[in-house]
């Protein structure tokens, strides 16, 4: 589950990404007023930087749920130990 959520966060991110691109195109090309560029980029960025916390929230919940070979063997050892 983690990790289906850390894609579709990915995904989201890349596609506000692609929109605030969009936009500066627009914005160079002289499409789109400055105050109308930044009015619209600002809530954008928000979403960029709210979507890499909740990524790196992911990616801790992922690395504490993880079994790596270091902590089998840390497992098998204090089983050892006990039984």
């Amino acid at each position: 589950m983690p990790q289906q959520a850390l894609h579709h966060g990915q995904r989201c991110r890349e596609l506000t990404e692609q929109h605030v691109d969009e936009l500066l195109e627009l914005y160079l090309d002289k499409a789109l007023p400055k105050d109308e560029y930044t009015a619209n980029r600002k809530p954008l960025e928000t979403d960029i930087a709210a979507a890499e916390n909740e990524r790196r929230k992911i990616q801790t919940r992922l690395n504490i749920e993880t079994l790596t070979p270091e902590r089998i063997a840390n497992i098998n050892e204090f089983a050892r130990q006990i039984g």
